[in-house]
């Protein structure tokens, strides 16, 4: 009985010891595996952040790229244009017929006089290092395309259009606001009294912008088509310019039409 007591004790006590030493290596390596699982997956997550760092890095500096591929475009085919038209020719010849046409025709000199300054202007305009022109000379500029449109149609368009404000040394992206303007001109009702085309222009120091808002009845009958181009061409230039400082907002039914154009206030003496 002794014996048996004996020889039956270690094998009591040797496999609780031996399940104790397996229960703490198999924990031990239960912690080694979650560590080095823990490790591989926060690996995982810094190399996708850090790929995904790089993608958007690399798609900003595409997306700037061809920005500046379509600025050096818009560039070229500007000078190209230019290079087309020789200037001092095309001056020569406008005040030649102007003054042949002096005694014939006061209406027809007067034409002649309005179209040589708004081709200077689209050819030679006056641009500071940032491409902005004062907005006196972009409203000449407006005002001399609606005199056109007047004198085409016998002084008879109702059209109204008033500045409010200082505009002395103030500057603008040029080529802008005619473009809301001629919008107005090809699609809206230019004959009626009772609802002329009205283009408000205020220059608000207090609230450091230029608001241009145009609204105009809609044309019944047959339209011109138009491709939207020109207000798209203009919607980049915009953002090229004034980034985000800018706004432009359309509303629109089925017989109106209205868009307010809001930029932030440049002056010559500013460097805001």
């Amino acid at each position: 009985f002794l014996w048996i007591l004996q020889r039956s004790e270690p094998e009591t006590e040797l496999p609780a010891f031996e399940m104790k030493n397996k229960g703490k290596q198999f924990l031990l390596q239960l912690y080694i595996s979650l560590y080095y699982f823990l490790l591989l997956l926060l690996s995982g997550f810094y190399w996708a952040i850090l790929h995904s760092g790089k993608k958007v890095k690399e798609n900003a500096a595409m997306q700037l790229a061809l920005q500046k591929m379509e600025t050096e475009k818009v560039y070229a085919e500007k000078q190209f244009l230019q290079s087309q038209v020789n200037p001092h020719f095309l001056y020569n010849t406008l005040n030649f017929l102007y003054a042949k046409s002096l005694p014939l025709s006061r209406e027809l000199s007067e034409g002649i006089m309005t179209l040589s300054e708004i081709m200077k202007y689209a050819l030679q305009k006056n641009e500071n290092d940032k491409g902005m022109v004062l907005l006196s000379e972009e409203l000449n500029h407006v005002q001399n395309v609606i005199r056109i449109h007047q004198l085409r149609c016998n002084n008879k368009l109702q059209i109204l259009f008033s500045i409010s404000g200082n505009t002395e040394g103030l500057r603008i992206l040029p080529i802008t606001l005619i473009t809301l303007t001629e919008n107005a001109l090809k699609h809206g009702e230019l004959a009626d009294p009772e609802n002329p085309v009205q283009l408000d222009l205020c220059c608000d120091d207090e609230k450091n912008n230029i608001r241009f808002s145009v609204s105009n009845r809609k044309r019944n009958g047959p339209k011109e088509r138009s491709t939207g181009l020109g207000l798209a061409n203009t919607l980049q230039r915009l953002k090229w310019t004034y980034g985000e400082n800018f706004s432009l907002h359309i509303t629109e039914d089925e017989h109106w039409y209205k868009s307010v154009l809001t930029l932030p206030l440049y002056r010559e003496d500013s460097t805001r």
